[in-house]
């Protein structure tokens, strides 16, 4: 893949030892040994992420850290390995060169402040939307409460559980509540 030294190290999944015979049989790559090595295959599994298969993790040359856990996307996007190992692009490429303030300014405009102004602070990115009712209900008490003419006609599946300790965990940090 674009002259990058790499291996493949085929983790089987498979239920039978004939069934990784039969597959192993016909790979090129290195593989994890089927006898005695179930629990070793099984936690590479979880420690990985995997739900589904097939699945395909691509790790730093440092052996532990993890470059990205959508290999097979990855690849079948990328079929000529040129943008391999499919790093996803910094935090700078990503975040905008300037963000809002809660601010305003004399003439009551809200200012802007620049990412460099978040240097050497932890930032932690509050994803919601304005028709989630559970982020809502969880948003700070200025933040408009959803009325039942308001509140999308499509069902959907939510994130309560996850948007009531954020936003309350977010809120009560950002005012030195905690």
């Amino acid at each position: 893949a674009a002259g990058q030294d790499f291996e493949v190290l085929y983790v089987s999944l498979d239920k039978s030892l004939d069934q990784w015979k039969d597959c192993t049989s016909h790979m090129p790559w290195l593989c994890v040994p089927w006898e005695g090595t179930q629990d070793v295959r099984m936690k590479l599994a979880t420690k990985f992420g995997t739900q589904g298969i097939p699945h395909l993790v691509v790790v730093d040359t440092d052996g532990t850290t993890v470059i990205t856990d959508e290999g097979v996307q990855e690849a079948s996007m990328d079929q000529d390995g040129e943008k391999f190992p499919w790093r996803p692009p910094t935090f700078d490429d990503i975040f905008p060169d300037y963000i809002l303030s809660k601010e305003k300014d004399a003439d009551g405009a809200i200012q802007t402040i620049g990412k460099d102004e978040l240097k050497d602070k932890y930032l932690a990115l509050y994803f919601s939307a304005h028709w989630c009712p559970p982020c809502r209900a969880r948003s700070p008490p200025s933040y408009p409460r959803p009325t039942p003419s308001s509140r999308p006609s499509v069902p959907m599946i939510s994130s309560w559980y996850l948007c009531r300790p954020i936003a309350t965990s977010l809120a009560l940090m950002s005012t030195g509540e905690t």
